[in-house]
């Protein structure tokens, strides 16, 4: 496999995604003619107008996204396995705090809708972890040897450390980066 300098990849994708917007800019064009024809923008003809297109999704729309979905979540093999069990209720349950904490109906009622206007409705799912660096204090133990002049300190693996000193005795700080906070947002794509 070919291996590319950061800036080889940064031209390749850039030249990726000016492909992508021309091979695209004929479907955006007529998609923004739809959505004009849909809110009755522009001109007006004179006499009585029907927009029969917002009839049309009106009446489709509903049959599409009605209620808020509820998640179900099963495990892949039967009964019997209490792990499996725990771990699809964990699942079922963290995406049902996702659906009401977040704005899902909006954002599937807009999806829905580009759809059935443009042919194309997308929604994109971020996970967002937050991390912050945790220092943690773990305490060694003296190890001392008849043959060896100096001491030594040993972690609870029987790792050899440096130690640091307080009135608690030999110590290590071990700076850790730890999960503090995640979200989940769910984001429409127009």
């Amino acid at each position: 496999m070919e291996e590319y300098t950061p800036d080889e990849t940064v031209q390749r994708w850039t030249h990726e995604l000016d492909l992508s917007s021309k091979r695209e800019q004929k479907w955006r064009k007529t998609a923004d003619k739809i959505e004009k024809r849909f809110r009755h923008d522009g001109e007006m003809k004179k006499g009585k107008t029907f927009n029969i297109l917002w009839a049309n999704t009106e009446t489709l729309r509903p049959a599409l996204y009605s209620n808020t979905a509820k998640p179900d979540v099963r495990r892949r093999f039967g009964a019997g396995d209490a792990a499996a069990r725990g771990g699809s209720m964990i699942i079922e349950r963290a995406i049902e705090a996702i659906i009401d904490t977040s704005d899902f109906d909006v954002t599937m009622e807009r999806t829905v809708q580009d759809m059935l206007l443009t042919g194309r409705g997308v929604t994109r799912v971020h996970y967002r972890p937050k991390y912050e660096d945790v220092s943690t204090r773990t305490s060694l133990t003296e190890a001392n040897s008849d043959t060896e002049p100096f001491t030594r300190y040993m972690d609870e693996n029987g790792d050899e450390q440096e130690p640091q000193f307080d009135e608690n005795g030999a110590f290590v700080s071990i700076d850790e980066e730890t999960l503090v906070d995640e979200t989940v947002e769910i984001e429409f794509i127009p």
